[in-house]
């Protein structure tokens, strides 16, 4: 493929040859290959227009640069922003991709995940071969890419699209991170369906204030990004950006709106929910608790209503959906306690996960133990409202570490324990004893929810991403409590 042909309709300067073949595509100089392009993009630690010369002793015959760069050797392409030419270009190098898909992007503070993998069950359910790209991973057809951040860079996220493409894909389910509307990722796409479930404070530690975290989300919605959207109106961030948008919009929520979750009810084995729209009544069950789960679940439904699969067929198909690892995910023990694993990390996730827990434990009779921890080099000043939360809503809170990162987990959890009286918690630091003592705390008919790492596969410990599990860690105490008790 020729520059010329990747550049056509992209607004950029071509000092060279335009008829130059491209063999490939990367924004890492040590990544350079014969014959490719490199683009220079400005982070936040270190700037790719100081690897131009690396980058073209390793073989790039086109730099892409925010300015001409003189005695360059290499064709030069001058763009305003290197971030969103990168996903321009990589869009056209793999042949826009997303344009021969249904693209349906999901962002939101909680329930993406969750959210993209019912979309994900329900259209492959329903003869309509979807892909799924999320914090767990790039999943199509049998296959599994894991690119290790929730919304992969353009060029990985350009050629998982080309991929899927070709093994027949029809459909995307994507978790589009603030981040990656930030940073342009996604700018070369236009989503058929854009849903929003939430915003509530996380990652302040990058944006620094609410107002630029609501804005980075609404450019999924507000740049003629989207054909459709699909919006929870239950929190004033989601009113706002109802009131906003200029394509078509559906609401839904709890709250009166264009579809209404009227009643939803806990179930052994999940929870039903009923949705009133226009007049016309549903009724849903789905194999999650927790009522966010249902708001999830609409969401859902709603967006695979948009490409095609009614109301009905969606209702079928949810009943057999299969775990969300390390979403609402459970643990029953042979003496009836109950453990829920959760991803729930920032200050409204945790409320939601505990209140549906307390909603569990108040049924069965029992108590509610709360484990949990905050991550280092993050937003600090959720850790005391996380503390508060915790106490308020269980019987007894276990504070304990969570991706320290490079900050002491003594001090992180000395601020959670800021928002919290004495007494009302413990802190154990190592996670994995912290899960030991709350199994061993568990009653016939106590829950202890675990929260903040969900399916996550390490602890970051001062750079070093060490393996650990929760699912492992709470299989173990189970075993050992177990043991125990037989004893």
């Amino acid at each position: 493929m020729t520059l010329k042909e990747i550049a056509k309709n992209i607004h950029c300067e071509i000092i060279g040859n335009e008829e130059t073949e491209i063999t490939g595509i990367t924004d890492i100089a040590e990544n350079v290959q014969e014959g490719n392009m490199f683009v220079a993009i400005r982070g936040m630690h270190t700037d790719g227009h100081t690897f131009i010369p690396q980058a073209i002793e390793r073989g790039a015959s086109v730099v892409v640069a925010e300015k001409p760069l003189p005695g360059v050797k290499a064709v030069q392409v001058v763009v305003q922003n290197t971030r969103k030419a990168v996903a321009d270009f990589a869009a056209a190098f793999f042949g826009h991709p997303a344009k021969k898909l249904k693209m349906i992007g999901v962002t939101g503070t909680n329930g993406k995940t969750t959210t993209t993998h019912m979309i994900n069950h329900i259209l492959n359910k329903n003869g309509i071969k979807c892909g799924l790209i999320g914090t767990s991973g790039c999943f199509w057809d049998g296959k599994q890419i894991n690119y290790g951040m929730t919304t992969p860079d353009p060029i990985d996220l350009q050629k998982t699209l080309h991929f899927m493409l070709q093994d027949g894909v029809k459909a995307v389910a994507m978790e589009v991170s603030a981040h990656a509307l930030d940073l342009e990722k996604t700018s070369s796409i236009k989503f058929d369906v854009a849903v929003f479930t939430n915003l509530t404070r996380d990652h302040l530690d990058y944006f620094k204030t609410m107002e630029n975290y609501k804005m980075a989300k609404q450019k999924l919605f507000c740049r003629s990004s989207c054909k459709t959207a699909i919006i929870c109106t239950d929190d004033q961030a989601g009113k706002e950006l109802a009131s906003l948008v200029k394509t078509k919009v559906i609401c839904y929520g709890k709250s009166r709106t264009g579809c209404q979750i009227i009643r939803n009810k806990n179930l052994n084995n999940g929870q039903e929910f009923i949705m009133c729209e226009n007049g016309n009544v549903a009724q849903f069950f789905v194999p999650m608790l927790g009522e966010y789960n249902a708001k999830n679940a609409l969401a859902a439904v709603l967006a695979c209503r948009e490409v095609g699969v009614e109301f009905e067929n969606s209702k079928l198909s949810l009943q057999s959906l299969p775990p969300v690892l390390g979403r609402f995910e459970t643990f029953s023990m042979q003496e009836g306690g109950l453990i829920i694993m959760d991803y729930a990390h920032s200050p409204d996730g945790l409320e939601n996960l505990l209140n549906a827990a307390r909603k569990i434990a108040d049924e069965r009779g029992g108590r509610l133990i709360s484990l949990f921890g905050c991550g280092g080099n993050r937003d600090k000043g959720k850790r005391p409202q996380m503390g508060k939360i915790s106490e308020k809503l269980a019987d007894f809170t276990i504070v304990t570490s969570d991706n320290p990162r490079y900050e002491n987990p003594e001090e992180i959890i000395s601020e959670i324990e800021n928002g919290m009286m004495p007494f009302s918690h413990t802190k154990v630091t190592d996670r994995t004893a912290a899960i030991s003592l709350g199994v061993r705390l568990l009653g016939q008919n106590d829950v202890l929810v675990v929260a903040g790492k969900g399916n996550e596969n390490y602890l970051d410990i001062n750079g070093v991403k060490i393996p650990y599990s929760d699912t492992n860690a709470i299989n173990q105490a189970i075993i050992a409590s177990e043991n125990q008790g037989q004893k």
